[in-house]
């Protein structure tokens, strides 16, 4: 990635704190509660299938939101951390944990969209197989993870919390349950990884300080649907990357910031 003139990290440290992760963990946590509420209430007939989608794919991309956010929180004192790391609604029986993903988000910014990267393989290519490696993200995400790292106690772990899930979901509400939870998250993750990680990415959007051209008229929808500190992450995505531990909302003036120090 190449930003322009860069600032110190110490300098922007000094000006930023990170942010608090028992905040963000209650949020995310919140969200998977309003989630599964949302399923309850389309089981026993109390809303339709269309709000179901429409609802729950908001509440999954904002629990998506905070997911992401936390991974560069601090989290002294937060003890709703373990909560966190077990309360991760598998997308599919071979689903990573939180654990890995956050694994793998860490060699993401650490390698962005380079070989290294573990999400390269929804980088690389076009739009249409962008569109497919988001589609099939839990499925390849967890077959890449098992090539780099084996099959570790954690991994296991997780694949029998995965099943008991979806066991479960099946013992209440039978194929139609478990199909109806498999499109709902389908579709908010695979949204959320095209625009996260594929659009983002892209060199179009690549490596910019400035903002990105998100229309006027489309933000505020955006903030109700995906929250604000969903919205300014993406549009300034490039300098999150650069200084991932500045909070959402400080990264506008930080980019303006690094814009007029490019001007001088």
């Amino acid at each position: 990635m190449t930003l322009h003139r860069e600032l110190p990290l110490a300098i922007v440290a000094a000006d930023h704190s990170s942010a608090k992760g028992l905040v963000l963990d209650a949020t995310g946590l919140a969200w998977n509660a309003t989630l599964l509420l949302l399923m309850a209430a389309w089981a026993q007939g109390w809303l339709p299938l269309w709000a179901l989608l429409f609802l729950g794919v908001c509440a999954f991309v904002r629990n998506f939101n905070a997911a992401h956010l936390g991974f560069h929180a601090e989290h002294r004192g937060n003890w709703l951390r373990p909560a966190r790391h077990l309360a991760l609604l598998p997308l599919s029986p071979f689903s990573l944990g939180y654990d890995a993903l956050w694994t793998n988000h860490k060699q993401h910014h650490a390698n962005p969209a380079s070989e290294k990267d573990p999400d390269h393989f929804l980088i690389r290519g076009g739009i249409a197989h962008g569109t497919l490696a988001a589609l099939l993200q839990p499925e390849w995400a967890a077959a890449r993870w098992l090539s780099r790292h084996g099959a570790t106690r954690s991994f296991y772990l997780t694949q029998a919390w995965n099943l008991l899930f979806f066991a479960g979901l099946f013992a209440m509400g039978g194929w139609k349950l478990l199909g109806v939870w498999v499109l709902l998250t389908r579709i908010g993750n695979t949204a959320s990884w095209v625009i996260f990680d594929w659009m983002l990415h892209h060199p179009a959007a690549w490596g910019k300080n400035s903002r990105l051209p998100i229309p006027k008229a489309l933000r505020p929808l955006w903030i109700v649907l995906f929250s604000r500190s969903n919205l300014l992450s993406v549009e300034h995505h490039s300098v999150h990357h650069k200084y991932a531990f500045v909070p959402a909302a400080a990264l506008p003036a930080l980019a303006k910031r690094l814009d007029e120090q490019d001007q001088n």
